[in-house]
């Protein structure tokens, strides 16, 4: 099991700025400048859905 110095070493912030993604729940930057409540996978999904139902209602 990564320790929370090790999880914001491959996330290249600081361990206080880890969390869970809201979604799929594996660690992120979830807090302080560039945080997110999603980690960059499930904004990306979020992303292209979103850019697919503006594209249908056009």
């Amino acid at each position: 099991m990564s320790t929370p110095a090790s999880r914001a070493a491959v996330l290249a912030c600081r361990s206080d700025q880890v969390g869970r993604c809201a979604r799929c729940q594996n660690p992120c930057q979830r807090y302080g400048a560039g945080g997110n409540p999603l980690c960059q996978d499930c904004l990306a999904e979020v992303r292209e859905a979103q850019g697919r139902k503006q594209q249908t209602s056009l």
